[in-house]
């Protein structure tokens, strides 16, 4: 049985102290029902509990509301989500678009109530389950050393995702739950074989034997991926370069094709999820096609992947030792973002930027509007004129390959007339503001290690 010792033990080792605010995931079943017991053992009223009813059969408000009943008898405080499909219920893939929609929500909440933690309850079923889930699917080495205890996601990266539970398994969550007199609710789902989890878990139910050996078989995968990923960091060490100012990557071309496959492909994946600043699922064939461009020094035109372009820079005496990473002009949640005076924001999970009003004594500075909003927006086409006159007036500069300026970002009023360039100094003064702007990615490019997804896997294409 679980105990509460064990489980100190456990945060412990994670680093998590006990005056640490927590949000646990809680679907009512034993696993998250245990772990909020255990959770307010440790933490007391530093708790917050959160159940997300996906509100996608019948039967599922009345289970939520359980699950809220149960959380709250253990004096831990509740917050209870239920979803709204007014639009069309998605097909295929339910599960993921399910997941990702709940981890949104619990994000939110979290963000909301300033905490930093968010617990589930996973445990080492669910690790044999989805180790055989990605056997199925022809997952690399990263895929089948399983789940991790801390994750993090890109377009999140103040939440670290806990998961305190892995090591133990569901019948040891059970008998804490019986031991303590704990009521759980069982989703009629899991039980439901039109699911491959489901089809998993019951395929382990029968063959209780192999827990052992694929308990020993994900611990040797678990020691590749670290392997990995030193080769993968080194590789990031020796021959990738980050424009601090203009927020594209630099790649020394040698580097990347005299690496081995699995690794060239993670140090790929690794540039793609810094640049854009967001989580990403991409195929490994898309991946490789890159990669087969490369090796076969073929790579004769630019290429989108991840909402990226890859491209090399021209030159008119010779090839040039390296190819580029940057920000594509795709359309995305983060590319209009509103701003007003006085304003920071995070745009695209990459630039800081604060608006401000003009010293009152620069030339041909107006009055900005009390309140008025301006929006932020990714660099277009039109916008090379201005850039122009930029350059004609500050002869400084230092242009980034055009291809890199799309993902830059330019500041517009209500009617999308250019306000703000701040890279080139573009500014139409008659608005009486101004904006400064950081590079500040979400993801530090040499600190990614449990960040999430690591590795490449056979997900479905975006």
């Amino acid at each position: 049985m679980v105990t509460i010792s064990l489980f100190k033990s456990v945060l412990s080792r994670l680093s998590i102290p006990p005056s640490s605010r927590v949000c646990v995931g809680v679907s009512g079943g034993s696993d998250s029902i245990a772990l909020t017991y255990l959770a307010k053992q440790v933490f007391g009223d530093g708790v917050l509990a959160v159940t997300v009813d996906h509100n996608l059969r019948e039967g599922s408000d009345k289970e939520a509301i359980r699950a809220k009943e149960i959380v709250e008898s253990l004096g831990v405080e509740h917050k209870l989500v239920t979803w709204d499909w007014s639009e069309s219920v998605p097909e295929g893939r339910i599960q993921r678009v399910c997941r990702d929609r709940r981890l949104l929500n619990l994000f939110e909440i979290c963000n909301d109530n300033n905490i930093d933690i968010l617990m589930t309850g996973h445990h080492w079923n669910d690790q044999i389950e989805t180790f055989l889930y990605r056997m199925a699917r022809l997952s690399r080495i990263g895929g089948l050393a399983g789940l991790s205890h801390v994750t993090r996601f890109v377009n999140m990266p103040g939440i670290k995702v806990i998961k305190p539970l892995l090591d133990f398994k569901k019948d040891s969550l059970v008998e804490l739950c019986k031991e303590k007199k704990l009521d759980w609710v069982e989703d009629p789902t899991n039980s439901s074989p039109i699911f491959w989890r489901n089809t998993i878990r019951l395929f382990l139910n029968d063959n209780p034997q192999l827990y052992q050996g694929l308990t020993e078989l994900i611990k040797t995968c678990g020691n590749a991926k670290t392997k990995m990923l030193q080769e993968v960091r080194q590789a990031v060490n020796k021959g990738v370069k980050v424009d601090e100012n203009y927020g594209y990557v630099k790649v020394h071309y040698d580097t990347f094709v005299n690496l081995p496959y699995s690794i060239a492909l993670n140090l790929l994946y690794v540039i793609l999820q810094f640049v854009r600043g967001e989580h990403l699922h991409l195929s490994t064939k898309k991946f490789d096609r890159v990669y087969r461009e490369f090796k076969d020094d073929v790579l004769s035109k630019n290429i989108s992947l991840g909402f990226c372009n890859i491209f090399q820079e021209k030159s008119t005496t010779r090839r040039l030792p390296y190819f580029c990473v940057a920000r594509s002009r795709e359309r995305s949640t983060f590319d209009t973002q509103p701003i007003k005076l006085g304003e920071t924001v995070h745009w695209d999970n990459r630039f800081l930027l604060s608006l401000s009003k003009l010293p009152p004594d620069t030339p041909g500075a107006g009055s900005p509007k009390e309140g008025e909003e301006f929006f932020i927006i990714p660099w277009r086409e039109r916008f090379n004129a201005e850039l122009t006159k930029g350059v004609r007036k500050n002869r400084a500069f230092v242009l980034p390959p055009p291809i890199a300026r799309q993902g830059l970002p330019v500041v517009v009023d209500k009617k999308d007339r250019i306000v703000l360039i701040p890279h080139f100094k573009v500014n139409d003064r008659s608005y009486g503001v101004t904006c400064t702007y950081q590079f500040k990615p979400s993801i530090d490019l040499y600190d990614w290690v449990d960040w999430t997804p690591l590795m490449i896997d056979n997900a479905d294409d975006k």
